[in-house]
Order: structure tokens, then sequence, then C-alpha cells
């Protein structure tokens, strides 16, 4: 009787040995990721589970408003005893003492650039490269941002210059609990009047078009020719915008130009001579149209198809009359 006595006293003592060394504390659990720490951090979410924790194994209680990181988890200490309480949600037991998270960075220092309040205006500028004001910021952000594109902060749109890690004392301004939206695609088509031609230097156009033109870094030279995916136009107008007025939209995946038809020469007397091709038109006797050709001037004939006879040749430079025998 005496040794059972005896053995159910140790035991106790055990017992109440292991509740003391408990230390009880209520903490706001994060989440399990970086990410759900700065969301709190900034304002943008709320705290999944307030809990309940009797710790073992601690050397001493943790610090009271401390971010901690303890079983895959990201908490921040509300209250903290040196004694075992009943009421607790669970019991962790740590092998080593948890040291406080005090430098956590969720600040990023961004250099942006300002477009705009609303879409039309900010399209405007950025597909004109116009910027209303550069900002430099210390900012609380949740998401993904990437240099280059542009996002929706606090109701302007930003296009993202460049991004740090770490928060910056060059910052202007601190943005907090700000949130911002995915990325913003814009259609940089500028609108432009073409004519199409059979070369470079060619003055003859066989037909105009009206097209938003997109993928292009700026908008083409009027009076200027170029080959625009393998087609040749002459630029009759052009524009940074688009326009609902264009026949069509037109992906430039090829652009080459814009054409010189400017030929030097070491000519004593001239120093320069324009080529620029004619369209000369040929007619029988009878005034039937037979042939339509571009050359430099009306002394190249081109007499390709063209039978035995007389024939009239008519163009911008006047009227030539030839024999073909």
């Amino acid at each position: 009787m005496k040794k059972t006595t005896l053995t159910l006293f140790f035991a106790l003592f055990i017992a109440l040995t292991s509740l003391a060394q408990a230390k009880y504390h209520r903490i706001k659990i994060l989440g399990t990721t970086a990410k759900s720490v700065c969301d709190y951090y900034s304002g943008n979410s709320t705290i999944s589970s307030t809990r309940k924790i009797n710790f073992y194994g601690l050397s001493s209680k943790l610090n009271v408003g401390s971010l901690y990181y303890t079983n895959s988890k990201y908490y921040i200490v509300t209250q903290a005893t040196d004694v075992y309480e009943q009421d607790a949600d669970d019991d962790w037991t740590v092998s080593i003492q948890p040291t406080p998270i005090t430098n956590y960075q969720c600040k990023k220092y961004i250099r942006v650039a300002r477009l705009g309040s609303t879409y039309t205006e900010a399209n405007r500028n950025f597909c004109t490269n116009r910027v209303l004001e550069n900002v430099k910021a210390n900012y609380y952000w949740t998401g993904t941002l990437s240099t280059g594109n542009v996002y929706i902060i606090d109701n302007e749109y930003y296009k993202v210059i460049s991004i740090s890690n770490t928060s910056n004392q060059d910052a202007d301004e601190n943005w907090s609990g700000t949130h911002h939206s995915s990325a913003i695609n814009f259609a940089c088509k500028r609108f432009h009047k073409l004519g199409r031609i059979s070369s470079p230097c060619s003055n003859y156009i066989s037909r105009t078009y009206k097209l938003n033109l997109e993928n292009l870094p700026s908008k083409l030279t009027v009076g200027k020719s170029y080959r625009i995916n393998g087609t040749y136009y002459k630029v009759i107008s052009s524009s940074d915008f688009q326009d609902q007025d264009a026949d069509d939209d037109l992906y430039v995946s090829n652009l080459v130009g814009p054409y010189s038809c400017r030929v030097s020469t070491n000519d004593l007397t001239t120093n320069e001579i324009t080529h620029t091709p004619i369209q000369i038109v040929v007619f029988d006797m009878l005034g039937k149209k037979v042939k339509a050709y571009e050359a430099t001037s009306m002394d190249k004939v081109d007499t390709r198809g063209l039978g035995k006879g007389v024939y009239i040749l008519k163009s911008k430079a006047g009227t030539k009359k030839i024999l073909i025998k």
C-alpha cells in the first residue's frame, strides 16, 4: 500500500512538473506562406484563425506582438503566460526557442510611370510613350508585378519601370494596403492610309487602304514607301492612334523601309538625280489602250508584247509616237 501511494505521488509530481513547463499563449495564425504575411501587413487579408496554444519546450514565454514561424505556420503572439491553461485549443512542442522575425520585408521599392486614370487615356499615353508622372514608392504588394507591364493601382494606371526586393529611403511615397489589378493589355494600333504600289519608287497607286497597323514602333512617314508584310505601299497619311474608320486591322510582322529613290552621281553639273518612275500608257493608232508600264522617262520604251506598227505613248511627262518595225 505504501509503495502504491509513493508511485501515484511520483506520477502526480511528474504531471504537475510537466504542466508547469507548459506556457499558455494566444496567437493569430497568418498562414503558411510569405504572401500570407504580406497580405496581413498590407491589410489585404483577414486572420484565418485565432488559436489558444500551450507551448511545451519554451525556455521563456514569447514576445507579445512579435511574428514567429513554428510548425510550418506564421503567427503573431497576442497573449503570453508562464502557466498552463486547460482551455487551450492545442498543445505545441518545440525543440528550440522560436526567434522573433523582426526584419520581414513586405515593402518592395518600385519605380512606376503614371499613364492616366482611364483606359483610353492610359492606352494613348502607353502607345505614344507619354508619361504623366514618374513615381518612386515603397509598396506593400500582393500578387505578382512584372517590369514593363501596366497595372491599376489605387484607380490609376501605372507602368512598372523597375522592382527591388527591399524598401528604399529614396521613395517619394509609401503605399500601404493597396491592391493592384492583373496586367493590362493595350492595343497599340496606328491608323494609316496607304497606297499600294508595284515597286518602292513607283508613284502609281493601284489601290488605297485605310488600316489600323499593329506592332509598329512609331507611325510611318507620310510620302515614304515601305514594304509591309511583303507588299509595297506609299504612306498617304498616318496617325499615332487607331481609327474606327479603318477598313481593317493589319498586324505588321515584317517592315522594310522607308525607301530612298534618290541616286547620287559624281557628275560635275548634277550632284543628285531623282529617278522617280512614271506611269506610261501605250495606245495603238485606233486609240485603243494596249499596254501600261512604269519607267523613269519616256525614252525608256517597253516594247514587249507589241507587234509591228505605230504607237502613241502617253504619260504626265507628255506624249510620244514610236514605230516598231
